[in-house]
């Protein structure tokens, strides 16, 4: 059974539908069903004249010039003709809706269905890297001749879609059956997708039958643990593993004998003999995730008990169980030494098949929960692990995931009876049963957090904690929490929805199930429901005001600045005294109604689970869960508004672009936290980073968490241990400070800070990685040198503005001439080796905005809070993002320091003795671009001009 679509793509002058034009159409007319019925019917393009100039950066991208356009039919009469050569036929496209953004605001095509292959991809490859027409094709191994250009991309994404055809074709048969089944009763434009597939399959007869349960391996036994004191480790044996003609040294195919290593490696073996803590700073280069693996891998092994480490990233979670870890467990071999390893994460981030089958039992679906739902049936017979990280979920499926991944009520041992499918426990098995156990900073937190029932993690004595910088923000986090208007409305509706004719949720959904039983119980119950659905109803009628009242409480607060950045508000005694605040207090009378309501759910959950009426699990558990999300929600709130702590900071973030209220509160001090779950309850705990110390001292961050908080007295119990860098940054690391920049705050510091990109952009070639501190100071640095370096032919890159974080360093690392720029989370775990990253320029030093309520709360228990507490963070920060430069012991690079208060301020200083031993100029800003030039072509002598000082840091 074959079925004709159309293949469109389209190119305009930007990507905005109401301000920008259409300059080229592609469509292709094909055919797909079995294998010899898919073929192209034919193909139609044409340029389109936009009556306006082309920018310089689209035609760069497509190849499309002005001249072309100019002689080519007006958007009308292409519209006419794409219109006769689409018919009614479906239309397909990668991220269709831009493209029919652009035509339907014309009127054409509006009653054609559309499908997007990006979606229909993200649901059918869930392990394809990234998702863009240009990755998958080559994901696939699809000919695609070029790219940004209408017809190419539109005979590119009928080869995709027929692919995906083809692959949709070949699921098993319960898959598509269970598919259709959630499509049919939703609105979702794929659905008529799926039902053409499984009418393919029916006709074919070579549908695949399987279960929707995955075929899953046995997890390990528990390890025992030994009555028998600690082991004593030998460092010297082990540090001899990691000589050239030992194991490690045979394994790995570059390996470099670095002493910082093999010294970090003794340092841990020392703390793990002696029971103490270590803080070790393990500069760039080092190796160090080796010099913690291998003693902790014959730490567990000799006490047949595990060792945790703790990440706050996923990228080094996945180095170290998918290249690390297998890499020593090869070397190891040979020497008898076995071990097992796993990854744990929080229960939520495991699929619960229990739960998904409750929560598939429901009769109607609105789309995205379809789309969500096909997309976890796809990968659920797949899938060895059920970890949310293995499927793209997006955004606004996060609601559906919430429903059906594994939870504390649902997830128990004694619930959870087959535990083969059960993927939470068959992890926890797993760690059980491991020596090395992979878990991060959030999971570690929440473990320490667990005052009664069962906790996540096995008993282990000794833990190693990477990226050791984040572990306060992590903490922060993890005893704090966030709360919106949005949030609890949602929870509301979920119980009960009158939006509909006929109101939809939880309450409707059970009283309806009672209406056929005609029983005295079954009527009491939908009388209930329907007061309770009535009550709710109220409730989130009152939401609103609730949230009003609060807007208007911190107006005079709120600031003056505009856009679309939110206004965080701390709740400090001035407002909590004020009349507007005393008038919120009144609103939350309304908190009351939620307790009463949460009482009330929780009772009738329980009359139902033990009465007999029969309704389904998939409908009565999800009550008594509400019921407490409800009260644990009503109980955050009145703290946060009514009856804070004495360790709490409270905090309102009032979002303009999302017209919401989020209520926030974080511990004033984590420091107390760790101290008792940490660090007073485990042997041996190693925290270790490239960038732990500030002036050469790891006061700020052993205050901070809790080793030696101030003014305590207990013992000395940990060790400090300093290694820097195997790389030698005099010879690889040029850093020039300009003379003759403005201040950050000066008036003419952004127009100066652009000239000086783009002078410096076109020296290096591109080849550059700018670090900002803003949104707005990164977009208006976009704005004014993007059009500037392309007409050298570079392009420039933007965060937020060409795509995520991912997607930007891939194509930063192959484009030839680029520059790169970022915030935020491009001030760290940024890994670009070789000459595509060979200039690095920090705009301005990272310092926290005064105004953060975390920051603000914190710096006021300091004397000196700048000295004492804003500039050791900044400088941690500040050193992270120079470690963005050499990355490699190959690497050279010039480090352009634009921030004139390094040698202008008295804390400057501070800053440029952080750095490693580098070489470091002044001058002034027109000596950097040819310099920079010189110094990256590698033509010594390096003179320094007679204006220009030098200084160096060691």
């Amino acid at each position: 059974m074959s079925r004709i679509y159309i293949a469109l793509d389209l190119e305009t002058t930007g990507l905005h539908a109401e301000r920008d034009a259409i300059i080229e159409i592609g469509a292709v007319k094909f055919r797909v069903g079995t294998e010899s019925e898919n073929t192209t019917l034919a193909s139609w393009s044409t340029f389109v004249n936009p009556g306006r100039s082309i920018p310089y950066r689209t035609s760069r991208l497509t190849g499309i010039t002005q001249r072309e356009v100019e002689r080519a039919p007006h958007l009308r009469v292409a519209l006419e003709q794409l219109a006769a050569f689409v018919g009614n036929y479906p239309i397909v496209g990668h991220n269709i809706a831009f493209d029919l953004g652009f035509l339907q605001r014309h009127n054409c095509l509006v009653g054609n269905a559309s499908l997007d292959t990006f979606e229909l991809a993200s649901i059918l490859l869930p392990q394809a890297p990234r998702y863009s027409l240009a990755q998958l094709a080559d994901h696939l191994g699809l000919d695609l001749e070029s790219h940004h250009r209408a017809l190419e991309d539109a005979i590119a994404t009928q080869q995709l879609f027929t692919r995906l055809w083809q692959i949709a074709c070949q699921l098993p048969h319960d898959v598509i059956a269970v598919i259709n089944t959630v499509a049919s009763n939703s609105p979702w434009s794929l659905r008529s997708f799926f039902a053409a597939v499984a009418r393919q399959q029916t006709t074919s007869g070579k549908a695949l039958p399987a279960s929707l349960a995955p075929s899953l391996p046995p997890v390990p036994p528990p390890l025992t643990g030994r009555s028998a004191p600690s082991p004593v480790l030998n460092a010297d044996a082990l540090a001899a593993l990691f000589s050239r003609d030992a194991a490690i040294g045979r394994t790995l195919p570059r390996f470099e004998e670095r002493p910082q290593q093999v010294q970090m490696l003794r340092g841990i073996v020392q703390a793990f003999n002696r029971g103490e803590h270590l803080l070790v700073e393990a500069g760039t280069g080092t190796g160090k995730s080796l010099a913690y693996l291998l003693p902790a891998i014959f730490q567990a092994v000799a006490s047949n008990s595990p060792v945790v480490i703790s990440t706050n990233t996923i990228n080094l979670q996945d180095q170290l169980f998918n290249q690390d870890l297998p890499t020593l467990a090869t070397a190891l071999e040979p020497l008898g030494v076995h071990f097992q390893a796993a990854i744990l994460k929080g229960r939520t981030n495991y699929v619960c098949p229990h739960r998904l089958e409750l929560f598939m039992r429901r009769l109607q679906f609105n789309a995205i929960e379809a789309r969500a739902l096909a997309r976890l049936l796809v990968w659920l017979p797949v899938t060895q692990t059920g970890d949310r990280s293995e499927v793209a979920l997006q955004s606004d499926e996060e609601a559906v995931w919430l429903e059906v991944c594994a939870d504390p009520e649902s997830c128990r041992p004694d619930a959870c009876t087959a535990r083969n499918a059960c993927f939470f426990q068959r992890a926890r098995a797993a760690a059980l049963g491991s020596h090395v156990l992979i878990v991060n900073h959030a999971l570690l937190l929440t473990d320490l957090a667990v005052e009664t029932g069962q906790p996540i993690l096995p008993t282990y004595e000794y833990v190693v904690i990477d990226e050791a910088h984040h572990l306060e923000a992590r903490a922060s986090e993890q005893f704090g929490a966030r709360l919106s208007r949005q949030q609890l409305e949602q929870l509301c509706l979920r119980l009960h929805d009158p939006r509909e004719r006929r109101p939809t949720g939880l309450l409707p959904t059970i009283a309806a199930r009672c209406e056929p039983l005609r029983s005295g119980a079954a009527a009491e119950v939908q009388r209930q429901c329907g007061l309770l659905g009535r009550e709710v109803e109220q409730i989130t009628h009152d939401i609103a005001p609730l949230f009003d009242t609060v807007r208007e409480a911190l107006a005079p607060w709120a600031g003056r600045g505009g856009g679309d950045y939110d206004h965080n508000i701390r709740l400090k005694r001035e407002i909590r005294l004020s009349g507007g605040w005393r008038r919120v207090i009144e609103a939350t009378a309304l908190l009351d109604r939620f307790d009463r309501l949460a009482d009330r759910l929780v009772a009738l959950h329980a009359q139902l689970r033990t009465g007999d009426l029969g309704l389904g699990e998939e409908v009565v558990e999800p009550l008594g869960r509400l019921g407490r999300d409800l009260r644990s929600i009503q109980q955050e709130l009145r703290r946060i508004i009514v009856e804070p702590e004495a360790n709490d900071i409270g905090w309102v973030s009032l979002s303009p672009k999302r017209d919401d209220v989020l209520f926030h509160r974080a511990p004033l001090h984590v420091a107390s936290h760790l101290a008792s779950g940490l660090f007073r309850s485990k042997r041996s705990v190693i925290l270790t980073s490239a960038t732990l110390q500030s002036e050469g001292s790891f006061d700020y961050i052993r205050e901070r968490l809790g080793l030696e908080p101030r003014g305590g007295s207990q013992p000395r119990r940990y060790r400090e241990l300093s290694l820097g860098s195997p790389f030698d940054y005099r010879q690889s690391a040029l850093v020039y400070v300009p003379t003759d920049v403005p201040e950050p705050n000066s008036p003419n510091y952004a127009q100066t800070l652009h000239r000086a990109l783009i002078d410096l952009g076109r020296a290096t070639r591109g080849r550059m990685l700018v670090l900002l501190t803003s949104k707005s100071q990164l977009r208006g640095v976009y704005r004014a040198i993007s059009d500037p370096l392309a007409n050298d032919d570079i392009v420039v890159l933007g965060q937020y503005m060409d795509g995520g974080r991912r997607q930007l360093l891939e194509r930063f690392k192959t484009a030839q001439r680029c520059v790169l720029l970022g915030t935020q989370s491009f001030w760290e775990g940024v890994d670009v080796a070789g000459p595509a990253l060979s200039c690095l320029v920090i705009a301005r030093l990272p310092f926290p905005v005064p105004t953060d309520p975390v920051f603000s709360a914190r710096a006021e228990t300091y004397e000196d809070h700048f000295l004492q507490y804003a500039v050791p963070q900044t400088v941690i920060r500040f050193r992270q993002g120079f470690g963005r430069l050499i990355r490699s012991a190959e690497d050279r690079g010039v480090v352009a320091l634009l921030d004139s208060r390094v040698f202008t301020k008295s804390y400057g200083s501070i800053f440029l003795n952080s750095l490693p031993a580098a070489d470091i100029r002044f001058g002034p800003f027109r000596d950097l671009p040819p310099l920079a030039e010189r110094w990256l072509a590698n033509q010594p002598p390096y003179q320094k001009p007679s204006d220009m000082a030098s200084a160096t840091a060691d």
